[in-house]
Parts: structure tokens; sequence; C-alpha cells
């Protein structure tokens, strides 16, 4: 490996760790499933919901990024969010996403939910579970993730 002959920007430059954000990637599929939802008429009552979320999360101080994918040969739409902690999830899910769950419901359905920490709290899970649960929780562990798998396909972090 060669060093760069330019030297990094600051913020590549300084070393990083991990610390109590939380991150949930969520797929989901358009209802009703009509072939390539970005030209179905569903589309535009889709997109107009996603960007509702998308603003109304911008002002969740605990919501740290939210990115949001429309994947058009998938027919889904991955949302991936980034939090300052676990009271920040639990603020968001039992809150925001209560809101905003009966309009998302009616052109999308949640498929999976992939949650990723350093510490998952069980308080976590719970609000995240209570609205999707075909959740997966993996926690970070020297740069990998630690999966345990329980029967529901929600793992139980240990």
């Amino acid at each position: 490996m060669t060093s760069p002959s330019e030297p990094l920007p600051q913020f590549l430059a300084e070393a990083s760790r991990i610390g109590q954000e939380i991150s949930v990637t969520g797929k989901w599929i358009p209802t009703p499933k009509s072939g390539l939802f970005s030209k179905s008429p569903a589309s535009t009552e889709m997109l107009k919901v996603w960007e509702d979320i998308r603003a109304i999360s911008q002002t969740d101080p605990g919501l740290l990024s939210i990115e949001i994918n429309y994947v058009v040969l998938l027919g889904a739409v991955f949302v991936h969010q980034i939090f300052k902690d676990s009271d920040a999830v639990v603020s968001y899910f039992s809150t925001t996403v209560a809101l905003l769950m009966a309009s998302l419901l009616k052109v999308a359905r949640p498929e999976l939910h992939l949650v990723r920490g350093l510490d998952l709290p069980t308080a976590a899970r719970e609000a995240i579970a209570a609205i999707q649960p075909a959740a997966v929780f993996g926690q970070y562990l020297e740069g990998e993730y630690k999966f345990s798998w329980g029967s529901s396909g929600i793992s139980s972090g240990t």
C-alpha cells in the first residue's frame, strides 16, 4: 500500500470511533406492487409520503442523517437513518414513525429493517420491533457485526 502524495482532508485525517450512534436501514415495498413503481400511478403519492417523512425527520434533533433511495430494479425503497443514540431511536419510532405510519402503510409495506450499533438496548429494539417485526439487530464488535439470530428472525444481541 502506498501513501497518498497529497494530504488527506482534515475530516478524513482525524481518527474516528463509533460512538453511541445507531444505524437503521429499512427496505420498503410499494403497495400495490405494479411493476416499475417509479412509473406507476401510485408512485406520485408514494414519493410525496417519502418526502414528507424526510422533511419531518430532518427536524428531529436525535436523527443525525436520513437517506431515502428509490431502487427501481428491486421495486423497493431503502431508507437509511443514523440516530444519535438509543434514546433518539425510541423517541423517533414512538413519535414520528407512529405519526406517519398510517399514511406510509397506504403506499408501502416494510419488508426488513437492519439495525446496527455498538450497544442496542432493549428499549430501542422494542420500539423498532413494535412497527417492524421483521427486524434484524447487529452489534458492532471490533469493526464487524456480531449477530445472534432468534427463532423469530429478531436477534437477541447476545
